[in-house]
């Protein structure tokens, strides 16, 4: 008995998270990212990081932006410390609603760079140069994934990303 009404509040809240996520978005931007390319022999490769907490996952380096702190130069503080590169702006590539631990929604900036060169990181994740094909199939977030869909497709500054 008690095995069974503790699987129905388990149920139940799981429903009522589920439904909060489908409605809840970032009120404004709250994290902003760089997608670096740079060009060898006339093609371009993009930058991945490994994800802070799963070396499996492969991300695009992103974070939280800091108080007083301009979209453009959260994106490339984060490029600096997650991979130790150092980045130009190009352009805004379009902003996407996703969620940080599964229920905290969080709205994220992106912007394409161009390599400059490297610095140390300040944090330690490994990284990898990757054609834009390999960057869609190996990134693990689905947001990410249609991030570098419209790298590859083109885009328009002005584009939002529905949520995922």
């Amino acid at each position: 008995m008690q095995l069974t009404y503790f699987f129905l509040i388990f149920v139940a809240f799981f429903f009522l998270l589920c439904v909060w996520r489908l409605f809840a978005k970032a009120s404004t931007v709250t994290h902003a990212g760089g997608v670096v390319f740079r060009i060898e022999k006339n093609k371009k490769f993009y930058l991945l990081v490994t994800a802070k907490r799963n070396e499996l996952r492969w991300v695009i380096p992103k974070g939280r932006v800091e108080v007083d702190e301009q979209y453009e130069a959260t994106a490339l503080r984060e490029v600096q410390e997650e991979a130790g590169i150092k980045g130009k702006i190009q352009h805004h590539i379009g902003i996407a609603n996703g969620f940080k631990n599964f229920i905290t929604p969080i709205k994220t900036s992106f912007f394409l760079m161009s390599y400059t060169g490297s610095t140390t990181p300040t944090e330690h994740r490994k990284l990898c140069w990757v054609s834009i094909d390999e960057a869609i199939q190996l990134s693990s977030r689905a947001d990410q994934q249609k991030i570098f869909k419209m790298v590859k497709q083109g885009f328009t500054s002005s584009e939002f990303l529905a949520p995922f």
